[in-house]
């Protein structure tokens, strides 16, 4: 039962616990490529500054189907229960609460289709690639749940 809250509790450790080292910028291994810590750094490459605009569009598209299969997945998971006739604001409110997390894919994906639309010494910078880590990271757990769901519903 309190298994639950270990995320929640190591998150307000994360944000309230003070810090006993300064933080400082990362850099990068040299094989990769320095990159400036500031938004506005360009890199050495003529390409850098060109807007991208492929990733630009793709950003969007990514999040609008991430949205529909989302939307879908959740209707048909909790729309209705096995062996519970639930009252339908139950189920509306059920299906609801998993939609909760699609603002924040929206936000990301705009911000990074945002960083595209200036160029690669944008999606380049440390915030970006975070970013795009969290954003693939995210996508490829999405499928886990519906993977494992039948071994809990019986």
């Amino acid at each position: 039962m309190m298994l639950k809250y270990i995320p929640l509790l190591c998150t307000a450790h994360a944000l309230l616990a003070p810090s006993r080292r300064p933080l400082r910028p990362t850099r990068l291994p040299s094989s990769i490529g320095d990159v400036a810590p500031t938004a506005g750094a360009t890199t050495s490459g003529t390409k850098s500054n060109k807007p991208v605009k492929t990733l630009e569009f793709l950003y969007p598209a990514a999040a609008a189907a991430t949205t529909v299969a989302w939307t879908a997945c959740a209707c048909a998971a909790l729309g209705t229960h096995p062996r519970l006739d639930l009252p339908p604001l139950h189920t509306r409110l059920t299906i609801a609460q998993a939609l909760v997390p699609l603002p924040v894919l929206w936000a990301t994906c705009q911000s990074l289709a945002s960083a595209a639309g200036v160029g690669w010494s944008r999606l380049e910078s440390a915030t970006y690639r975070r970013l795009n880590l969290g954003l693939a990271t995210a996508s490829a757990w999405l499928p886990a749940p519906p993977w494992v769901a039948p071994g809990f519903t019986g």
